[in-house]
C-alpha cells in the first residue's frame, strides 16, 4: 500500500492523476535541493567543484550498482543510453567472421537505430521476430545463437508490450558459443528486484527518468568485472583516464568501469537522480514490484470490464510495470485525458500505457477509468 509520507515527496500527485511512471516517474522534491547543490558547488568554489563532483560520481555508481545488483566499479555513466550502446558496439570486431547482432523485432527503436547506424563497420543485425507480437520466449534467441554470434541485445521489458524476457538461459547459451549479451533494462530497473551479476550478462544498459524517478540525462552502463580492463571502447574521452587531471599525452583507460565515461558529462543530471535512486532504496524495490503489480490488477479488470483488450501478459511473471491497453484512437484519447490532468501515454501497436509506482493510489486508476467512460461516450 501507500504511504502517505511518501506520497507527499511528490508533488504533481497533488494536482494530477499520474499514471505513467513507465515513462517519466514523478518528481521527487528532494531533487529540487540537490540541484540547488551542484549550483552552489559550481557557484562558490569555481573550478575546484570538481574535488567535490567526482567523489559523488563515484557514490551515484554505488547507488545505481545497489539497485541493479551490481559491484560500484563496474558502473558508468553517460547522458544517454544510444551513447552507452555505441560504447560496448565499438569494443567489437565488426570484420571478423563473428559479426552477427540478434535484437528482438519488438525492441525499442533506438536500438535498432544504433546497430543499423552500424551496418557500414560489418556488423549485421538479425530480428529476432516475436510469436504473438507482444513477447518472446527464450528460445526464440537461443535458437539462433550460432558461432557468428557477436552479441545478444535483449531488451528485458519489452517497452510496447510490458512482456518481460527471461534472461539467464540466453546468457547461458550465448557463453556456450562464444557470444556475449547486453540487456537494457531501462523499462524494469526499480520497479523490478533484477540483478545484473545473478544474470551473468557482459553488459546491461538503463536510464533513471521512468521508475528511478531521477529524470533523463542520468543513463548508466553495467560492464561485467572481469571484462574489464580486457575491452577497449572507441568512443573515448578524458573522463575515462585512469588520472582524469594528469592530462597524459596518450591513452590510459581506467581500471573500471569509467574507462567507458568518454569525456564529460551531466554532472547535474547525476544530482537529480540520486535522490530518485535513494528513494527507490528506501521503499525497497520488492516492496514497489507488489505494489505496481497490485495497481496492475486493478487497471486490467476496469479494462476487461470495459471489453478492451489487453496488449500485454496476463501473468504477473511475465509482465512488467505498465498495463498496455487497446483501444481505437489512443494518441487522441491520451490528449483528452491529458486536458483532466490524467497522465499516461499511447505508443503504436499496443494502445494507452497506464501503470502505477508505489506512490499510486488504487482511486487514482477508478479515475482514470472513469474519465475514459466519458470519452468514449462522446
Amino acid at each position: 500500500m501507500t504511504h502517505p509520507r511518501l506520497r507527499e515527496r511528490f508533488s504533481i500527485l497533488d494536482h494530477s492523476t499520474f499514471l505513467v511512471s513507465h515513462s517519466m516517474g514523478a518528481a521527487p522534491s528532494g531533487g529540487r535541493q540537490k540541484i540547488l547543490e551542484y549550483w552552489d558547488n559550481w557557484n562558490n568554489t569555481g573550478i575546484s567543484a570538481w574535488d567535490q563532483w567526482m567523489p559523488f560520481v563515484d557514490e551515484c555508481r554505488r547507488d545505481l550498482g545497489q539497485i541493479i545488483g551490481a559491484p560500484a566499479g563496474s558502473v558508468a555513466f553517460h547522458q544517454n543510453v544510444s551513447t552507452l550502446i555505441h560504447s560496448v558496439l565499438g569494443t567489437f570486431d565488426w570484420t571478423s567472421s563473428r559479426n552477427e547482432v540478434l535484437v528482438s523485432e519488438l525492441t525499442f527503436p533506438t536500438l535498432k537505430y544504433c546497430l543499423e547506424a552500424m551496418s557500414g563497420s560489418g556488423l549485421h543485425f538479425i530480428r529476432v521476430p516475436s510469436r504473438d507480437g507482444i513477447g518472446h520466449d527464450s528460445s526464440d534467441f537461443t535458437s539462433r545463437i550460432t558461432d557468428r554470434t557477436a552479441l545478444v541485445l535483449i531488451d528485458h521489458g519489452i517497452y510496447r508490450s510490458s512482456a518481460l524476457i527471461e534472461i539467464p538461459p540466453i546468457v547461458k547459451v550465448a557463453h556456450e558459443l562464444g557470444a556475449r549479451v547486453l540487456v537494457d533494462t531501462y523499462q524494469t530497473a526499480g520497479m523490478y528486484p533484477l540483478s545484473v551479476t545473478d544474470w551473468g550478462v557482459d553488459f546491461a544498459v538503463g536510464g533513471s527518468h521512468k521508475w528511478l524517478c531521477g529524470g533523463p540525462g542520468a543513463a548508466y552502463l553495467y560492464i561485467r568485472p572481469d571484462l574489464l580492463g580486457k575491452l577497449r571502447p572507441q568512443l573515448y574521452g578524458w573522463m575515462a583516464q585512469r588520472e582524469i587531471f594528469e592530462f597524459a599525452p596518450g591513452v590510459q583507460p581506467a581500471d573500471d568501469a569509467r574507462a567507458f565515461m568518454t569525456g564529460t558529462f551531466g554532472i547535474s543530471s547525476l544530482y537529480a537522480a540520486k535522490v530518485g535512486w535513494e528513494t527507490i532504496l528506501e521503499v525497497g524495490i520488492l516492496s514497489i514490484r507488489k505494489h505496481v503489480l497490485f495497481i496492475s490488477h486493478q487497471i486490467i479488470r476496469l479494462a476487461q470490464e470495459r471489453g478492451l483488450k489487453i496488449n500485454s501478459p496476463l501473468n504477473d511473471d511475465f509482465r512488467g510495470g505498465q498495463v498496455c491497453v487497446g483501444i481505437e484512437n489512443a494518441r487522441e484519447i491520451e490528449y483528452l485525458l491529458s486536458k483532466e490532468k490524467i497522465l499516461l501515454d499511447s505508443r503504436p501497436y499496443c494502445g494507452l500505457r497506464i501503470s502505477g509506482h508505489f506512490y499510486t493510489e488504487e482511486r487514482e486508476v477508478l479515475t482514470c477509468f472513469e474519465a475514459l467512460d466519458s470519452i468514449i461516450k462522446r
